[in-house]
Order: C-alpha cells, then sequence, then structure tokens
C-alpha cells in the first residue's frame, strides 16, 4: 500500500465504507483518480460522497465514479471539483427524489456554460430546496405544470 493508499484507507472506512468491501471501494478510487487526474483520497471523497447520500444498496461506487466521469465530459469541470462539491447537493437531491445521473447531468449542464463547479453545486442545491418547499411559490408553479 503507497503512502497515499494509507489516509485514503482512514477516509474510506470513516466515510462508513464497510471493512470488507473497502479493498475494492480504494480499487474504484484508485482507478477514478488515474483516469480523473486527481488523487486517490480526492476521489475517495466524491465518490463516498454519492454513494453515502444515496445508499450503497442503490448506487454502487463503480456507478457514481462513471457518473462523474460523465459529467467531466459533458461539463467543464474536473473530478477533482466535482468531488469537493458532491457533497454540497448529493443529500438535498436524494430527500427530493432526484436521481444521481440527474444531478451529475444537471451539474454538466450548469458548469457547461462558465458558471464554476462550486457555485453550480450551491444554485443546484437551492434549486432543489426550493422545489421541494411545499410551502414556497416556485414549488406550487412546479407541481402545477
Amino acid at each position: 500500500m503507497s503512502g497515499e493508499s494509507i489516509p485514503a484507507l482512514y477516509q474510506s472506512i470513516s466515510a462508513g465504507v464497510p471493512p470488507d468491501n473497502v479493498i475494492s471501494f480504494l480499487e474504484q478510487a484508485a482507478q477514478s483518480a488515474q483516469a480523473g487526474a486527481t488523487n486517490i483520497t480526492t476521489a475517495v471523497d466524491g465518490i463516498s460522497s454519492g454513494v453515502n447520500a444515496y445508499g450503497a444498496d442503490v448506487i454502487s461506487a463503480t456507478e457514481v465514479s462513471d457518473l462523474l466521469f460523465a459529467a467531466v465530459q459533458g461539463g467543464k469541470t474536473d473530478f477533482a471539483q466535482l468531488s469537493a462539491n458532491m457533497s454540497t447537493v448529493s443529500g438535498a437531491a436524494n430527500s427530493a427524489g432526484i436521481a444521481f445521473d440527474n444531478v451529475t447531468a444537471a451539474l454538466a449542464t450548469i458548469t457547461s456554460t462558465g458558471t464554476t463547479t462550486n457555485v453550480a453545486a450551491t444554485q443546484l442545491r437551492s434549486l432543489i430546496n426550493e422545489l421541494a418547499d411545499s410551502g414556497s411559490n416556485v414549488s406550487e408553479v412546479f407541481q402545477n405544470l
């Protein structure tokens, strides 16, 4: 195990990755880090944010990684920026019943116009929260549509 892998292992376990699955999780994170030109700790952060927000029974680390890469290809962002900002929006999105693939597609679309990833994640979370607020005018209009 490399010097970079030890902190990633600790972070994975701290993020709730089951010990019996942590090695395969780290292998996926290492592949994502290499392909995404980032480090394994950053990849662990982004992947675990997606898996933890939706649950391992709903989405796998591989699926999260693949969808993050799709967002990189479709938007003006990179794997590290998505990883750093995934926790901003993923919990709210899951609570609102929005699938992870729709979250990453929205982030790709928003960033493709030049909006930075952190601003895009904050805007998306705000939109989701507003639409989910049953007392807001925006939610009422949305529900009527």
